[in-house]
């Protein structure tokens, strides 16, 4: 497998509606978990909103997302900091994949946007969680060292 992170940052222009800076943070190892409980993807980004108004466009993208062993599905979430117990801003592919056949299945990419409100202007990271929604069976992510990206974008006020 292999393991690249990264960080893509882009500023420009000013106005309402208009987006004031793009941040993407991506991650490529292959993580697995056998637990109901969340766990982080290591897909994260942080950005710095200009204003405290100003939205943030958050979109995540999943990709090699499957299930071995076991009957379960993935669960994807996003919280606003990197750990559970901070605010959850999105809850998705809740139910992804399978929950029959103990085999192997390909679910592919997973992929969720929504508008938050951080109401800041202090740094501010989105960080994307996962599980098994069985203890007994296998969910992973980044298959094979397939990419997963977060992107943020600022939206001025």
């Amino acid at each position: 497998s292999s393991n690249s992170t990264g960080t893509f940052t882009y500023s420009a222009g000013t106005g309402m509606g208009i987006i004031g800076q793009v941040v993407q943070g991506t991650y490529a190892t292959e993580t697995q978990s056998s637990s109901v409980t969340y766990a982080t993807t290591n897909v994260t980004a942080t950005i710095t909103p200009s204003s405290s108004s100003n939205t943030i466009l958050v979109t995540a993208n999943m990709s090699g997302v499957a299930k071995f062993t076991g009957n379960t599905s993935v669960g994807f979430k996003i919280h606003r900091g990197t750990a559970t117990s901070d605010p959850e801003v999105i809850h998705f592919a809740e139910r992804a994949g399978l929950d029959n056949g103990t085999g192997y299945n390909w679910i592919g990419s997973c992929s969720a946007s929504i508008i938050d409100s951080p109401s800041t202007t202090s740094a501010t990271t989105y960080t994307v969680f996962f599980n098994s929604r069985s203890d007994i069976a296998t969910a992973r992510i980044q298959s094979d060292g397939v990419e997963s990206s977060i992107t943020l974008m600022e939206i001025l006020a």
